[in-house]
């Protein structure tokens, strides 16, 4: 049963993919620790006094993790909307024909 038209399915689908291949690259660099990304550390964190540099980069590891985790779960359910659309797409332009109707 169509919810939405082949326009805006189509329109869910692209950005579904590019939902998909923007967050898993961005959960694969959290995952490796990408220097370019530790601005994106909580201020809170940059401005607390560490003990040890151990100690922060504990922390600091821990938040990309949780990063990571997050960047995953958000292009998975990206995933569930790219099949969605994708049915939508299918449900659209699929032609039953009945053979009552002959």
């Amino acid at each position: 049963m169509p919810v939405c038209g082949t326009k805006l399915s189509i329109l869910g689908m692209v950005i579904s993919i590019w939902g998909i291949v923007q967050l898993f690259l961005l959960g694969f660099l959290y995952q490796n620790r990408a220097v370019a990304l530790v601005e994106d550390l909580p201020k809170s964190m940059l401005d607390k006094v560490y003990n040890s540099s151990e100690e922060f980069y504990e922390e600091a590891d821990r938040t990309f993790d949780d990063y990571t985790f997050q960047c995953w779960t958000a292009a998975c359910l990206y995933v569930v909307t790219l099949l969605f659309s994708s049915y939508q797409y299918y449900a659209n332009n699929h032609v039953v024909i009945d053979e009552s109707d002959l």
